[in-house]
């Protein structure tokens, strides 16, 4: 796979970091930061003193400047450094290139997001699987839920005598479907008249609208096909509040995680799984994703059994108002820039698709 990188300029916040680091230490912590991320082991003066036509004993007294200024770290003495978790802060705020995907890898995902709306969560999924599958990591997304959002169009589909597929489409063009089964005959007239019947009374529908007086109104023009009624409120009900306890968390490369040495520990590692198991705690992890693409490194996350693995999360949009999530959970040690930029440009797809209008 082909790959380029471009410099990404990125402004050092003033008061963040307590001391200013020359070109040359930063040149060197970069070095640390990147050797560390492509081959696992405490990086020594010897690997990166040819790159800066310097000595290893000026390398060695640098990095060990570095050791004290708190960026890099030694596991064991006569190791080499590795980077500390605010050595990795300092790399992603103003060290990191940015990382252009390849022509193989923007395919793939145009490929994916081209498909017709209805299958939107089969979307989602892949999605995940994809960028699972290119960068090694695991992926965490929420599928759209619209709690705000509006029912656009309804239409129903026969199936056969007994069977008709309803569909619901938001106004964020999120499709939901449904089959209703029939205690009675069904003709395609039938289903045709539910459709008109729908239409003239759903549309424009959000959820604050679902009452008595609307649900009394369906029963009566509905009646003959019994249990339709209540069906169609459940149905509209759920598709506008997103299934607060449903398919929303998305979870997928569960098993990359073993494949990193950091989570050679089992005990790490069953913390860190543990936590993916749980849906409501996946779904704090990423509720407060944004517009920008967020990194939370070790223990800058909130829940402890994260204090060993970086999350680099997005959000994407429908007509501007977020709705959904993508994030990717790694090892500290992780191609950032890699992460990145396939979060930029699967939510940048996404949210295009989802503002799209029929």
């Amino acid at each position: 796979m082909i790959s380029t990188l471009r410099v990404r300029v990125l402004k050092l916040k003033r008061g963040r970091y307590n001391v200013d680091l020359n070109d040359r230490k930063k040149r060197i912590l970069q070095s640390v930061v990147e050797t560390y991320i492509e081959t696992g082991e405490p990086v020594g003066s010897k690997a990166i003193a040819f790159d800066f036509g310097l000595s290893s004993a000026t390398v060695r007294s640098e990095m060990a400047e570095l050791e004290e200024l708190g960026y890099l770290e030694q596991p064991y003495t006569s190791a080499g450094r590795i980077p500390s978790h605010s050595g990795y802060r300092f790399y992603v705020d103003v060290l990191m290139k940015s990382y252009m995907l390849s022509m193989d890898e923007i395919k793939q995902v145009n490929s994916l997001l081209t498909r017709r709306l209805g299958e939107l969560d089969k979307i989602i999924e892949d999605a995940g699987k994809m960028i699972s599958a290119l960068t090694n990591y695991t992926t965490v997304a929420l599928s759209p839920r619209v709690k705000l959002g509006r029912i656009k169009r309804v239409d129903a589909l026969m199936i056969d005598s007994r069977n008709m597929l309803i569909v619901l489409i938001t106004s964020a063009n999120i499709v939901h479907n449904r089959i209703f089964h029939s205690e009675v005959e069904l003709s395609s007239e039938t289903v045709n008249l539910v459709v008109v019947v729908l239409n003239e009374n759903q549309c424009n529908l959000n959820i604050e609208n679902i009452n008595l007086p609307l649900i009394k109104s369906l029963e009566e023009k509905l009646s003959w096909i019994p249990g339709l009624a209540a069906f169609l409120v459940d149905f509209i009900y759920e598709s506008l509040n997103g299934g607060e306890n449903g398919k929303d968390v998305i979870l997928e490369g569960t098993v990359n995680i073993l494949m990193h040495p950091e989570f050679a520990d089992v005990e790490r590692a069953k913390q860190l799984l543990l936590f993916f198991d749980s849906k409501s705690e996946l779904r704090k992890l990423l509720s407060g994703a944004s517009d920008d693409v967020q990194i939370k490194i070790g223990v800058e996350n909130s829940h402890f059994q994260m204090r060993d693995a970086s999350l680099i999360v997005k959000s994407y949009s429908a007509g501007g108002e977020a709705v959904g999530a993508i994030g990717i959970v790694g090892p500290t040690r992780m191609n950032y820039a890699k992460i990145v930029s396939n979060i930029e440009y699967v939510t940048k797809k996404l949210s295009e698709l989802l503002s799209k209008e029929d």
